[in-house]
């Protein structure tokens, strides 16, 4: 239910656009693009610069496939991040939004703030708030380091405010699509707990971040020429009490929408049941 969710990065297309342009590299990098949505957006900003769009992600979808035979600068690349990620050539902007747990996002942030050629590089990381900031979400748990991988599950949800993931089909799931840790917190765990401890290694690098839509941070070095419009832009969304407030508002309405789902599914299979004991018994 996107229109209900509003999970897309597509809600923050202006800003990303705006922040796009303040770099002196007209190339972009995007990791994970969902349906295409966005790359289209990022595909079209860099083209007015001459840039190109480059797009990680390990199974391109039909939209991102149709959008690269339509445009010359799209070029994606069918695989995994960060792996691949070192095969692209430094970009002005990176959008980063994979695999949302600790070991991932913080090689992603070390490739593309390795060097001394990348002061004038912005990380648009997405989901830095509640489901994944403090807790690991898992796509394919069996591709990472085993002991970078937390006891989780693809059937129990989170729940804000709850620390231990709630029983099987309840919570914010992935309903087998991901995985979330079973615990929240602590070391090692999170996408927004790997940018910290990324940014705390490199005082030169800050983040400004706003909660809305899962959280959005933007990550840019404070020696860059662009540090300043940087600030400038995400002024309005920083340390707003309002737009947290909107934010747990929203989660509180989408969580009681999945509940209702999952009583209406219940209420139907119990439903299922009873005709099927109801056609046994006129068979007797």
């Amino acid at each position: 239910m996107p229109s209900v969710l509003l999970h897309s990065l597509t809600f923050y297309a202006d800003l990303i656009r705006r922040l796009a342009l303040l770099s002196s590299r007209p190339d972009i990098v995007e990791i994970g693009s969902e349906s295409g949505e966005m790359s289209a957006v990022l595909a079209d900003v860099a083209g007015q610069r001459g840039g190109r769009l480059h797009v990680v992600e390990p199974v391109p979808s039909e939209q991102l496939l149709a959008l690269a035979e339509r445009n010359d600068n799209v070029n994606v690349i069918a695989g995994f991040s960060p792996e691949v990620l070192r095969q692209v050539p430094t970009a002005g902007l990176y959008l980063v939004d994979g695999d949302h747990n600790y070991v991932t996002v913080r090689a992603e942030l070390e490739t593309i703030f390795a060097g001394a050629e990348t002061r004038d590089v912005i990380a648009v990381m997405h989901d830095v708030g509640w489901p994944s900031g403090r807790r690991d979400q898992y796509y394919a748990p069996q591709r990472l380091p085993e002991d970078s991988v937390w006891p989780h599950s693809f059937t129990r949800g989170a729940i804000p405010g709850q620390q231990e993931l709630a029983a099987d089909g309840q919570g914010f799931r992935g309903e087998g699509a991901f995985a979330f840790a079973l615990h929240e917190g602590g070391p090692r765990n999170g996408v927004h707990t790997a940018i910290d401890d990324v940014l705390e290694e490199r005082d030169e690098l800050v983040m400004l971040e706003t909660p809305l839509v899962f959280g959005l941070g933007v990550i840019c070095d404070r020696r860059s020429e662009a540090w300043p419009q940087v600030q400038q832009l995400m002024a309005p969304y920083v340390d707003n009490p309002t737009l947290a407030a909107m934010e747990r508002n929203r989660l509180d309405l989408y969580l009681r929408v999945i509940a209702m789902q999952d009583s209406a599914a219940r209420a139907g299979r119990v439903k299922q049941a009873l005709r099927r004991h109801e056609l046994r018994r006129a068979r007797q």
